[in-house]
């Protein structure tokens, strides 16, 4: 069975990368643009792991994880950033994992493979 990613980025050249790349590699990818976007795609049916901007206009990446993980702990969310300095922060937060955009593809689909 295919695993399904919902990817959330307000950025539409980090869309467009990382749907091709998880594509590519065999995951089913839905895309949301703002925080909005991404829990009416929850309400609509659970992926297998949440691919979450931090950094969106309206809600943030992390009011979305609060939401998600109050909904469902059990559902893996990892912090998808360009911003070093929330790694200092993540034991605080509730994500399962932080990676920062500039990490190469295959430490981001080792991680994903290791949840999913």
């Amino acid at each position: 069975m295919t695993k399904k990613i919902l990817l959330v980025d307000d950025d539409k050249g980090i869309i467009q990368y990382y749907s091709e790349l998880l594509e590519s590699n065999g995951y089913e990818v839905q895309v949301a643009m703002d925080g909005e976007q991404a829990l009416t795609a929850l309400g609509a049916g659970l992926p297998d792991l949440v691919l979450l901007d931090v950094n969106m206009p309206g809600k943030s990446g992390l009011d979305i994880l609060k939401e998600v993980k109050d909904a469902n702990e059990k559902l893996p969310v990892f912090l998808l950033t360009a911003y070093e300095q929330y790694k200092r922060n993540f034991s605080s937060l509730y994500a399962d994992e932080y990676l920062t955009k500039a990490k190469k593809p295959e430490v981001i689909l080792k991680k994903i493979s290791d949840y999913i």
